[in-house]
């Protein structure tokens, strides 16, 4: 039986390319104004960014110029260095708020629950966009998280 392999290079589409390490894909185009790279990944593995790098420079002198995420999940959003260091700073002030509403006898994932983390956020990522409509989300898919569970699973 053929073993597959973790880390691939794919070329979609002319100057469309995929990187697939295990099963998450970054893809990256290349244009005459630079590379636009779409959902950097890292979360499975911290030298995938390093990987997607050479990927790019193996395909393109290009820099990239453009960096594009389809949506906040964790497994999309971590090959960024600064976003790397932002979204960790945020999951671990969310893990502690949510530590703090525990330790105030509150209920996983109930409003009450939702209100205290909000409070104790909101001053340093309420300006993100979209911070309250998903907040509740967060909160459920933290817990999930270091309860050993997907958090679509819940």
């Amino acid at each position: 039986m053929a073993t597959e392999s973790l880390a691939e290079l794919v070329r979609f589409a002319p100057d469309v390319y995929g990187f697939r390490y295990v099963n998450h894909v970054a893809t990256f185009i290349v244009t005459s104004a630079g590379v636009i790279l779409v959902d950097p990944i890292g979360q499975v593995n911290r030298q995938t960014p390093a990987l997607i790098k050479e990927a790019i420079r193996s395909v393109t002198a290009e820099p990239v110029r453009y960096v594009i995420y389809s949506h906040s999940a964790f497994d999309h959003s971590t090959g960024a260095k600064q976003d790397v260091v932002e979204q960790r700073r945020y999951h671990a002030d969310l893990r502690d708020a949510i530590a703090t509403a525990r330790a105030a006898g509150l209920a996983d994932a109930s409003p009450e629950m939702t209100t205290l983390v909000r409070s104790i956020l909101h001053p340093k990522y309420g300006a993100w966009r979209r911070f309250d409509e998903f907040l509740a989300l967060n909160v459920e898919g933290m817990i999930a998280w270091y309860a050993g569970r997907s958090p679509a699973a819940h």
